[in-house]
């Protein structure tokens, strides 16, 4: 498979598929995060990815002794088969329903959605594995074209979402499969696939052309258990990291609430625009004609903080479809500041419907695309109010099934920036949901709004607090300072002339004996005592563990919440998935560890010696599958939080680790290594650098986090480059060690080194969730601490060859 006429060709063909390859794996991420709710895309994407493995095994058990003309035409097959089976997963994601309930069938949806979106990663999993194990190619070149062109893939993802919906980029990913099976044998004599992968390759562009341009294109039946018409919409756009879908404008409506007083009457028809993003979040855009369109938000018991706050500068997080913007101006307020992490939203107010819902046109009226704890960090302004209402992200993230939904607003830290940006008397106004059957999410929010508070220095913070109810919609009143007597007196009165439950004051201890408890307590110390005794976890995260959401204890798994319906029950749910999922990979790493070991065992006659650096070299790469995950895992959790906004996930941290993997790898061929001095001392200074970046991340973050953002996108790239290309060096070198003895072997440990991948990545998340982001570059050390054992073993039998 040498052949000097085709190698540019492989090269050029590996780069292409594996671009196609996690173009996919990003891309269905977002479809399913639509589609169905995020643990159950994320298990379903998580249990797709075994579908290389299953590619990998099965270039393990064909034949060896093929010659270059019967490999090549392997790997075109391999390719058509990728690309015709992308369309054919796309669709049958799309017919099969995914709905939540707990039952038999609704399981089975989930396997076979599952095993949809595997078959591409089959194929290409056939393709990557023959080109990296079979080809007469230097190993490192070959997987830095596998590497770069997945980092390719990210870019891909950022521009592709910007312009078009993520169906039409799947079937583009399909034509690219294609194109990469014309690549492996454009140059050669093979004609049988260079005109079946050329005519694939032109047929799914049109499909994908055509599709971008239909009104009916390709799109799923069922979305968040309910049947999605195609006409249902007036508009959509995607980007990375959501869909944001317009309703058709409502001219005959009510007003639309969180928590309506009793006193509100409806006076006349309000106009409106309903909005919903990733197919559950709902929020709506009002118009805005005249003062009377907005009267009704003062009936809203989200905006209750605002019957004591002063009248300077007001600023939303979380600007949607314009409604908190439009309580502050309600409310008399001169200047607004409304800071959106989507920019769909910013650009739906600033041009589609400025003229509607008017704030996009206002001089005293700022919008602002930018992640709210990112802005405030870098931008030293004081606010009289801050607002924060029902801010959740329960999409899968951008950087694919790499996390669950972790909310870097809601942690210690991320308040001690807002408490901050308050003026002396400013105030913090948050709004969760709650009931009063289940107040645990309400007692998390105390117990992070006090331990802030503590952390700014205040010494009785249940006097800075009060949260006033309505229905099932709790909005806290937080103050920088005490609140005043006579502000407690206003806020009272407004509560009692809206008829809503005062759920906590500062003169008034609650009657519920969690919110008491957590309210009298007298340190730190206390609030984590009390959360010791309780059945959920309502200990205040950080960003060392910034899961907000997944307040569910080992020890207390089977909690009846669980299945509860709600967003509470779907969060808990969403620990409970990860923890299966969790089973059944490490089901499936132990069948792909023993099967394959008892079929071919069977004709292996091996001595000793041969045995010992078998076993290392299974150990050696499942190593470094698992440790690159986890560091992958928790550089990016870190990391998000520094840059902010999602779009970094993929345009800066996934691409540069990937990148500079590739350009590590390509390294290993011009550098004269000397392989058994370096197998014995790279991976203990790959070990050592991981521990020192761990520290070094922090200290970067705590210095630099207010610099600019292309500064800090600067330093992230310093911080990641160095270790990508160190840790590009370890698979082409392990293909070294074992050249010779145990070669035959290497789709299999290939195989291995993926399952072990997939594997981490979730156990990575849990990790994070209940011991901390440290805890995984800790365990990413030591795995490549481990491969100084294996290469120890690996390496001698290089003196004997």
């Amino acid at each position: 498979m040498s052949n000097k006429k085709n190698i540019d060709g492989i090269y050029a063909g590996t780069f292409t598929i594996a671009c196609a390859t996690l173009l996919i794996e990003i891309t269905l991420t977002r479809i399913l995060s639509v589609v169905t709710w995020y643990y159950l895309a994320y298990f379903a994407i998580s249990l797709a990815m075994l579908g290389m493995t299953a590619g990998a095994i099965t270039v393990y058990f064909k034949k060896e002794n093929q010659n270059n003309d019967e490999l090549l035409s392997s790997v075109a097959r391999a390719c058509l088969g990728f690309a015709w089976a992308t369309p054919v997963s796309l669709i049958l994601i799309c017919l099969i329903p995914l709905f939540s309930d707990q039952t038999l069938m609704n399981f089975l949806a989930l396997f076979f959605v599952s095993l949809s979106c595997s078959i591409p990663f089959y194929f290409s999993g056939i393709v990557l594995t023959t080109v990296l194990t079979r080809a007469a190619l230097p190993v490192g070149k070959v997987y830095a074209a596998d590497l770069i062109g997945s980092a390719f893939a990210c870019l891909m993802v950022l521009f592709g979402l910007s312009v078009t919906d993520p169906y039409t980029l799947i079937l583009a990913a399909g034509a690219l499969g294609a194109l990469a099976g014309w690549l492996f044998v454009y140059k050669t004599t093979i004609k049988k696939y260079s005109r079946p992968c050329l005519f694939s390759f032109v047929a799914l562009t049109m499909i994908a052309f055509l599709n971008a341009d239909s009104k009916t294109k390709i799109r799923p039946l069922v979305v968040k258990d309910a049947i999605e018409a195609g006409n249902k919409f007036y508009l959509e756009r995607w980007n990375s990291f959501s869909r944001v879908a317009v309703g058709h404008l409502i001219t005959s409506g009510t007003a639309q609430f969180w928590g309506a007083s009793p006193k509100w009457v409806e006076t006349h028809a309000h106009a409106s625009y309903p909005m919903v993003i990733d197919g559950s979040a709902a929020t709506s855009m009002r118009r805005f004609n005249s003062p009377a369109d907005l009267d009704h938000l003062r009936y809203d018991v989200t905006n209750i903080g605002y019957h004591i706050a002063g009248k300077g500068l007001a600023c939303i997080i979380g600007v949607g479809g314009g409604r908190d913007v439009q309580s502050a101006l309600l409310f008399g307020h001169p200047e607004v500041v409304g800071v959106e992490l989507n920019p769909t939203f910013i650009d739906l107010l600033t041009n589609d419907f400025a003229g509607f819902a008017m704030i996009g046109k206002m001089p005293n009226v700022r919008l602002v695309a930018d992640e709210a704890r990112s802005y405030y960090t870098t931008h030293q302004e004081t606010c009289s109010v801050i607002q924060m209402s029902l801010i959740d992200t329960w999409a899968a993230t951008a950087a694919g099934a790499y996390s669950l939904s972790e909310n870097a607003l809601y942690t210690r830290e991320a308040w001690k920036v807002f408490l901050n940006r308050l003026i002396p008397d400013g105030l913090f106004f948050v709004t969760r949901w709650y009931s009063m059957s289940n107040m645990n999410e309400l007692a998390r929010i105390t117990s992070l709004a006090i331990t802030a508070l503590f952390d700014a220095g205040a010494t009785n913070p249940a006097q800075h607090i009060a949260v006033i109810g309505q229905w099932n919609v709790g909005s806290f009143v937080i103050g920088k300072s005490p609140l005043k007597p006579e502000q407690i007196a206003k806020l009272r009165a407004a509560a009692n002339d809206l008829q809503f439950a005062q759920l906590i004051m500062p003169d008034q201890l609650p009657d519920d004996k969690l919110l008491r408890s957590l309210l009298v307590a007298g340190s730190k110390t206390d609030l984590d005592k009390i959360n010791d005794g309780q059945d959920l976890n309502i200990s205040a995260p950080t960003d060392e563990n910034p899961y907000f959401f997944n307040m569910l204890k080992l020890s207390n798994l089977n909690h009846p919440l669980t299945a509860a319906g709600g967003n509470a029950g779907g969060n808990l749910r969403a620990t409970k998935y990860l923890l299966n999922l969790i089973l059944i990979l490490f089901v499936l790493v132990l069948s792909t560890l023993v099967i394959p070991l008892l079929i071919k065992s069977r004709g292996l006659h091996w001595n000793k010696s041969k045995k010992r650096i078998f076993i290392a070299g299974i150990a050696y790469f499942s190593l470094i599958g698992t440790g690159f995950m986890f560091l992958e895992v928790a550089m990016i959790q870190r990391l998000n939080i520094y840059l902010g906004h999602p779009t970094y996930s993929l345009a800066v941290l996934l691409f540069a680790i990937i990148l500079s993997t590739g350009c590590g790898s390509y390294l290993t061929e011009k550098i004269p290594f000397s392989l058994k001095k370096i197998a014995l001392w790279y991976p203990a200074i790959i070990a050592g650098s991981i521990l020192a970046l761990r520290f070094l991340v922090t200290a970067v973050i705590s210095t630099t986090i207010t610099w600019e953002i292309s500064i800090k996108i600067f330093i992230t790239v310093l911080l990641l480059f160095p270790m990508g290309l160190m840790l590009g060096i370890c698979f082409p070198l392990g293909m070294r060690l074992i050249k010779g003895e145990t070669e035959d072997q290497a789709p299999w440990y290939w195989a291995l080194n993926g399952i072990f991948g997939v594997f981490s990545s979730c156990l990575a998340v849990l990790v994070s969730i209940y011991l901390g982001v440290s805890i995984s570059f800790y365990i990413a050390s030591a795995c490549y601490l481990g491969l100084v054992l294996c290469n120890r073993t690996l390496a001698a039998q290089k003196s004997l060859s």
